[in-house]
């Protein structure tokens, strides 16, 4: 996270200074702009492109992989039980959301990040379930975290629970 937040900062300053020299060009041939103006108009502007790259041009400019999409999720826990749940990943540059839905139950991530680990993307995150009302005596609130691994066009791991059960999870893209 804070080599990207670093990157986003160079963004921020290379973009500025180029905002501020042309912005101080058009003004010499202008004479009713001031410096004021130079200032405001090359912080906007550069401010403007740095949000513009944190929410979508990361996705071509960089080596940062991106997972955002739909995927089924397959659940195998350590009671053999398998699950077939609808996954939603929203990610920006620097943010991670995560969605899990099924019929009994919805779980929303607290905390996300990819880290590079052992030269391979690794997705961590933590999750609280949010139960249908029927299924909350089945399925109380629970916690969890879950460590994902990025391989090739698969992305496989394992989850743990504050319920003391764990397993493996596979994600397809659909």
């Amino acid at each position: 996270m804070k080599d990207r937040v670093n990157h986003l900062i160079k963004i921020l300053i290379y973009t500025l200074i180029f905002c501020f020299i042309v912005t101080y060009i058009v003004s010499t041939k202008t004479p009713h702009i001031n410096w004021m103006y130079v200032i405001i108009i090359s912080v906007a502007f550069s401010l403007l492109i740095t949000l513009i790259y944190e929410k979508y041009l990361w996705k071509y400019f960089s080596d940062f992989p991106n997972i955002n999409g739909k995927y089924i999720a397959i659940f195998k826990s350590d009671f053999k039980v398998v699950k077939e749940i609808k996954l939603h990943i929203k990610q920006t540059y620097l943010t991670l959301n995560i969605q899990l839905e099924n019929n009994e139950t919805t779980s929303r991530s607290i905390t996300g990040e990819i880290v590079y680990e052992y030269g391979k993307y690794i997705l961590y995150y933590s999750y609280i379930t949010d139960p249908e009302i029927e299924f909350s005596e089945e399925f109380p609130v629970n916690r969890a975290t879950a460590r994902i691994v990025f391989e090739e066009n698969r992305l496989i791991g394992n989850y743990w629970t504050s319920k003391q059960t764990n397993g493996d999870i596979y994600l397809k893209k659909q």
